[in-house]
């Protein structure tokens, strides 16, 4: 992450629009090289980490917008064992994972509040991917058969990038081209702190 930052900022001084896409299913409990559980890093605390380090660019470029692509998950998180090394669940797993993603993206919006920073989250909708394909054969049928193509998913964070109609909206959650609501957890103040405070000590960085 902080490679791709820096190689951004050697030719950029400004961004305009940060989307967040990247995200992985596993069934199994791995690893990176940093010691974190793999879906935990790649969906919420890469994110995390790469989103402050170019906040000087998104305040350069505004008015900016950051779109985080999660899901309407009910998911809690366990402070004592966010990388869940007891009592793997790879739903549970992958759940809190993007209920980190919206407790982000709403403290990001309330800390970036008056900077003409805009963030929001998306959840486009079941999507033909290979993201579940490590789900069981009936799961990924059911799965496939409710997806949608990448194209009509695009088609949302696509509108939320680029819209006017959505200047100055930020701290929402949207379900394809709608604003919803997202689970009642994931509004908390204190519980988007603590978790903000406990990605800073795992990144290693602090932010404002």
């Amino acid at each position: 992450v902080r490679a791709l930052v820096k190689l951004f900022g050697g030719s950029h001084d400004r961004l305009d629009v940060l989307v967040h896409t990247a995200a992985v299913f596993k069934r199994r409990r791995i690893e990176t090289a940093d010691g974190f559980e793999l879906m935990f890093a790649t969906n919420f605390l890469g994110p995390f980490l790469l989103t402050n380090l170019v906040v000087p660019a998104l305040r350069a470029g505004a008015p900016s917008r950051v779109i985080t692509v999660a899901a309407p998950t009910t998911t809690e998180l366990d402070f004592d064992d966010l990388q869940i090394k007891a009592n793997w669940r790879p739903l549970h797993a992958f759940g809190a994972s993007k209920m980190a993603d919206l407790l982000f993206t709403f403290a990001l919006a309330r800390r970036l509040e008056g900077t003409r920073v805009f963030a929001n989250v998306v959840h486009p909708g079941l999507m033909k991917s290979h993201l579940m394909r490590e789900l069981a054969a009936p799961a990924r049928l059911v799965v496939g058969l409710a997806s949608r193509s990448p194209d009509q998913a695009a088609q949302a964070v696509a509108y939320l990038a680029s819209s006017p109609e959505l200047e100055g909206v930020t701290g929402r959650f949207f379900k394809g081209a709608k604003i919803s609501q997202s689970n009642e957890y994931s509004h908390d103040p204190d519980i988007q702190d603590r978790l903000w405070k406990e990605a800073e000590r795992l990144v290693g960085e602090s932010f404002p």
